[in-house]
């Protein structure tokens, strides 16, 4: 056997609660490996292996065997990206032991981008043509009465 982590599934033990194997008993060793999900950059993220909720950094010794990881798409602030070590963008990943470290990759989810050709700026007219108008109106306020004078100016003349 190769040096690792083992876990004893049967054994006997004796009246006082040793263990000890006999001709009669059954010792079965299953190695075990260890397997670590992590996530970039930040952690604490509430993913699934075969279904059962785990939260990153996740570190558990597990026999040999296949396993479904499972990311979510979102996380506080944060979308999914890709698998750090292979570069796959599937948020479900199937694994086979032995030991691993799998990192999910996350990106800031950001502000929405503008549209395309520009940002879309709301103008209320009148605001803007309110100065405007002011000035037209004390203008024309102002002329008139000039404008009159002189026309009757002309008259007595």
């Amino acid at each position: 056997m190769s040096d690792g982590t083992y876990q004893i599934d049967y054994y006997s033990t004796d009246n006082a609660g040793n263990v000890e194997p006999t001709n009669t008993a059954t010792v079965i060793l299953t190695q075990l490996y260890e397997l670590t999900v992590t996530s970039s950059p930040i952690t604490g993220i509430t993913f699934t292996i075969d279904g059962k909720p785990q939260t990153t950094p996740y570190t558990e010794w597990l026999p040999e065997d296949s396993y479904t990881l499972e990311m979510p798409e979102n996380y506080n602030g944060y979308t999914w990206s890709h698998w750090l070590e292979d570069g796959d963008t599937n948020r479900v990943k199937t694994i086979t032991l032995p030991g691993t470290t799998w990192t999910g990759v996350y990106v800031s989810a950001g502000p929405p981008a503008p549209p395309v050709g520009g940002e879309w700026v709301p103008i209320n007219k009148y605001e803007l043509l309110a100065p405007w108008i002011t000035l037209a109106s004390l203008l024309a306020v102002a002329t008139i009465p000039i404008v009159y004078v002189r026309r009757r100016k002309k008259r007595r003349t």
